[in-house]
């Protein structure tokens, strides 16, 4: 059962030569399947945060949903977050997880299975995967490709930072907990997304993931959490523990044990998957080191990325109430 009064407005950045059809029409379907009133807005440009702060102005709808160009829901999905919404009406922010669809390569599954393991990522894997109930959560819980926010609380919290790609959405909810918002983790209200699909994409998706959070800390070092000091600490330890190994064997001992966990790790994986494991050790070492290295760059540089992109905006209502129409904003 839904609520055909609750008005949604689905917001899609994305480059002027990357696809979105599928993602609108996905959108499109779930939403006439649920019967509850919406638009689709699409925003073209380079830097994403500042695309979705344009494209929430286009629309008076109650609820802005957050996905990204390359994912896309379900009607079964979005009927999961829906109810939810009516059992928990002063909810501010709900998400679920991103998932890979059937069709994913090998090497594209180990990455999720990867990202979705609590040993490789520890909280960040209820982003990957479908576990658990229905609980309130925080930022690592999240994923910005999937998630539904009141428009309201999005305007009162300011949006999104504009300095931050990405972890834009961890800056946001940690200012919405601040405030005192309701956040929520819905383990069936599911998005499916195509993982990296090469190994130097992987490696460049794990450095930026780092790098957000770095620059993330560096403007809300409140944000900062514990956890955060093993990967950052480890990517500068393990180079010159391995140069001081030829002299000092035992210096080296951290990293026999963490290979160790990854080989028993893709082991596990093997068994569960029935598939070869090279590419879930591979994947498992990379993610540790490669976010340590971008987490440290985040944080000891001064300048952020999204200061070196033009950040132009040229958002189209694409579907749903009313007529299309084309405005374009830009700076």
């Amino acid at each position: 059962m839904t609520d055909n009064s609750i008005g949604i407005a689905f917001i899609i950045p994305h480059r002027e030569e990357e696809p979105v059809l599928v993602t609108v029409q996905a959108a499109v379907q779930a939403a006439e399947a649920n019967n509850i009133s919406f638009t689709v807005i699409t925003v073209s440009g380079n830097q994403p945060s500042f695309q979705r702060n344009r494209a929430s102005e286009m629309t008076d709808k109650p609820y802005l949903y957050f996905l990204d160009n390359d994912a896309y829901i379900t009607a079964e999905s979005l009927q999961h977050a829906l109810t939810a919404l009516q059992v928990n009406n002063d909810t501010g922010i709900i998400g679920g997880p991103s998932l890979a669809p059937d069709t994913a390569s090998p090497k594209q599954k180990a990455a999720q299975a990867v990202f979705s393991s609590p040993i490789a990522v520890g909280k960040i894997a209820s982003r990957y995967r479908s576990s658990g109930a229905l609980r309130q959560c925080d930022d690592r819980e999240l994923i910005l490709c999937n998630m539904l926010v009141s428009a309201n609380l999005f305007r009162t919290c300011g949006g999104f930072n504009e300095l931050l790609y990405p972890n834009e959405e961890n800056d946001f909810i940690h200012r919405a907990l601040a405030a005192g918002a309701k956040v929520m983790h819905h383990p069936c209200m599911a998005a499916y997304r195509e993982p990296r699909p090469t190994v130097h994409s992987f490696i460049m998706q794990v450095y930026t993931y780092g790098r957000g959070r770095g620059e993330q800390c560096r403007i809300n070092p409140s944000s900062f959490h514990p956890a955060l000091l093993i990967p950052a600490l480890f990517s500068i330890y393990i180079v010159p523990a391995v140069i001081l190994s030829f002299f000092f064997p035992a210096v080296c001992m951290p990293v026999i044990l963490w290979l160790f966990l990854a080989w028993i790790s893709a082991c596990v994986y093997r068994i569960k998957n029935k598939t070869p494991f090279l590419y879930f050790g591979l994947y498992f070492m990379i993610n540790h080191l490669i976010y340590g290295w971008g987490l440290c760059r985040g944080i000891f540089t001064r300048t952020y990325r999204s200061r070196h992109v033009e950040p132009y905006a040229n958002p189209v209502k694409a579907a749903g109430d009313g007529p299309a129409a084309k405005t374009g904003s830009g700076r």
